[in-house]
């Protein structure tokens, strides 16, 4: 969308000149110098984030209003910029906006333009409505950490982080202390300091001082804004995607697939790896996989083998045998190498091990089992995937995966970053407990990419998992829950849901979801959450900022909505 360049008025001297047209990359100003500094400002410039206040000047040490950083985290985060027209980071429409205000009206004489951004950051959360913005006062470091952590959907993890949250115990860190070298961290808002430092948003003005109240020069804002751009905008180098044979829709083209084909369980003291379809259930070789892996193989994915495990299958005792790992390793092994009928061939190019409901007891023994499975996959050339469970830290389970050695044995390590809903809420019935159990909150995922970067340093080993099957429970006219178990529609039902008459959809703030609330002809209401492009971009933005470009799509047949990329 082409902009006009619009002229502040001399009556705003601390305001600049908004990014409203068109700007050439080479464009110089005589006040940037030859520095690592000036060398970000001019990238700012380049990416089309910021420009000069002049033909020839940038105000390079001038301050940074909080004005001018409201409407230039706008541009980086919801509009596409003129030097990069075909990259459209639009996750909001033009409706997510509301009229401002008394306590945040701008001044007579300010352009459209900042009205529009300021706007948009009072619909998004991105600056509260409730204290006047004092739009032209230089914007503090501080300030500025809170602005970008809110605009990325990370307030309830900036909030988890704060020393409130730590006295009272109702939350434990990925860290035990504070995971930045800073010691002057603002009392009560460090998670927002904590979140700027780990995404790379900012290094500190020493090694030892964040200076949350200091201002910020305007080359200092751009080089803080640049880094965050760069790594928000890496590409998706590794596409991966589980393919179920009850839910078959997936979408190609994929780097991977991994067919959800098998489950393993522990039967009489034997590990026992199944194929074969039986009684609900969806893990099974269906009777037309070849055709299945000719579309898959034809737009050049790898076939994994998805193995399945958890509590109820037995995978505490199966970890616990030192026969039984032996028994479940060859088994894979027998069904990686076989040849299947149809095909006249093995199909697969390597394992998937999903093995869920691990408590730290297993860590080791996992970590043996995925050693002896790696060593027998050596001379087949075959390849290892290891899922790994979300970091939860309420309820510390799932605390099973050593993921600093498991990164030593495996090609890809796929974050099941989902299902941190309840399994039921059958102690929450008449209550409106479901509202807060959506199943991938972004603030959650955030979390959960920390702690597995800190771990696992080599990013190119990671790829965020995301599951695109909808959460929902049936509810009551007044929004009462009238069932602990949770339902999910199928793509068809739920695409015919969005589109009935009196269905209200909406969009959670806090959690960075959309969700519907809606009445199936037989007089039935649910509430249901979902994802669509939006909150998946959400995701794979702080999966970028963490270095981690690989993205794992599951359930994609159960999603109208949207394709995983």
């Amino acid at each position: 969308m082409k902009r006009k360049l619009i002229l502040l008025s001399a009556l705003l001297p601390a305001a600049i000149l908004i990014l409203c047209g068109t700007q050439s990359a080479r464009a110089t100003y005589a006040d940037v110098p030859d520095s690592a500094l000036g060398d970000e400002v001019r990238k700012a410039i380049e990416y089309g984030l910021m420009k000069g206040k002049s033909d020839t000047s940038f105000g390079y040490s001038d301050p940074m209003t909080r004005a001018q950083f409201v409407t230039v985290l706008d541009r980086m985060l919801f509009s596409a910029t003129d030097s990069e027209p075909s990259l459209d980071r639009m996750r909001f429409s033009d409706a997510d906006s509301e009229p401002l205000p008394d306590t945040m009206k701008l001044p007579d004489g300010f352009p459209e333009t900042y009205h529009e951004a300021l706007s948009r950051a009072v619909a998004r959360e991105v600056v509260p409505d409730s204290i006047p913005f004092h739009p032209n006062e230089p914007v503090t470091r501080g300030d500025m950490a809170e602005m970008l952590v809110r605009a990325l959907g990370l307030n309830d993890a900036a909030l988890s982080l704060s020393s409130k949250q730590f006295d009272s115990g109702q939350i434990s860190a990925p860290v035990a202390e504070n995971p930045t070298p800073f010691l002057d961290l603002p009392a009560g808002k460090e998670g927002y300091a904590v979140i700027a430092y780990t995404i790379g948003m900012t290094k500190g003005l020493s090694d030892t001082s964040f200076a949350p109240d200091a201002t910020a020069t305007r080359a200092q804002a751009a080089a803080m804004l640049t880094r965050v751009y760069e790594r928000l905008n890496r590409e998706t180098d590794f596409r991966h995607v589980f393919y179920t044979a009850a839910y078959p829709a997936f979408n190609p083209p994929a780097d991977a697939v991994s067919v959800e084909w098998s489950r393993m369980t522990w039967a009489n003291s034997r590990a026992v790896l199944s194929t074969k379809a039986g009684p609900s259930e969806e893990r099974f070789v269906p009777p037309d996989y070849e055709k299945i892996v000719e579309d898959v193989t034809a737009d050049g994915a790898e076939l994994y083998l998805s193995v399945f495990m958890d509590a109820s299958g037995g995978v505490e005792k199966l970890l616990a045998s030192r026969d039984g790992r032996g028994e479940a390793v060859g088994q894979i092994l027998d069904e990686l190498t076989v040849p299947y009928p149809a095909l006249g061939r093995n199909p697969y190019g390597g394992v998937t091990v999903d093995f869920r409901g691990l408590h730290r007891e297993q860590q080791s023994l996992f970590t043996e089992f995925l050693s002896e499975l790696r060593d027998a996959l050596a001379p087949t050339g075959k390849g290892l995937y290891v899922c790994v469970a979300p970091y939860l830290p309420a309820a510390h389970r799932d605390d099973g995966y050593d993921c600093r050695a498991i990164a030593e044995l495996a090609d890809k390590i796929i974050l099941t970053a989902y299902d941190y809903n309840a399994e039921n809420l059958n102690h929450f019935l008449a209550t409106e407990a479901y509202k807060n159990e959506a199943p991938a909150p972004l603030s959650a995922v955030y979390l959960s990419l920390w702690k597995l970067s800190e771990a696992v340093p080599d990013s190119s080993r990671l790829s965020l998992g995301v599951s695109l099957r909808p959460t929902g429970w049936e509810i009551g006219q007044n929004d009462d829950l009238l069932s602990g178990s949770p339902v999910s529609p199928d793509a068809d039902a739920l695409r015919q849901y969005l589109q009935l008459p009196g269905t209200e959809n909406g969009w959670s703030v806090p959690y960075q979801m959309p969700y519907t609330v809606y009445t199936t002809r037989q007089g039935s209401r649910y509430f249901v959450w979902y994802e669509n492009e939006k909150s998946i971009l959400g995701k794979t933005e702080i999966a970028r900022l963490f270095g981690v470009t690989g993205i794992s799509c599951c359930r994609t047949g159960q999603n109208p909505l949207c394709a995983p990329w």
